[in-house]
């Protein structure tokens, strides 16, 4: 079970300012966030803070970035185990 563009909450000091969208959650077997970039530069801390806090509003463990858009030809995914990894493609 599934749901992509998930409404994410942003909660300050217990009031909901807005939201964001997370990608893809996975529910079963597992819970899991997938998060997708499509960006020139090398996954930075912005978008692990990002994926950290859809993990944390939405009260789930696990969480995958994959950025597809770098330049030098590698796919590039940041998961759980807290590295950024460089696949050749």
């Amino acid at each position: 079970l599934f749901q992509t563009e998930v409404i994410v909450p942003i909660n300050y000091q217990g009031i909901q300012l807005g939201y964001e969208r997370a990608d893809i959650v996975i529910y079963k077997p597992f819970n899991c966030i997938i998060e997708f970039k499509a960006q020139t530069q090398s996954l930075s801390r912005k978008e692990i803070n990002q994926l950290n806090k859809y993990k944390t509003n939405l009260s789930i463990a696990n969480g995958i970035l994959i950025n597809f858009g770098n330049n030098s030809g590698k796919l590039e995914y940041y998961d759980d185990n807290k590295n950024i990894i460089d696949v050749n493609l």
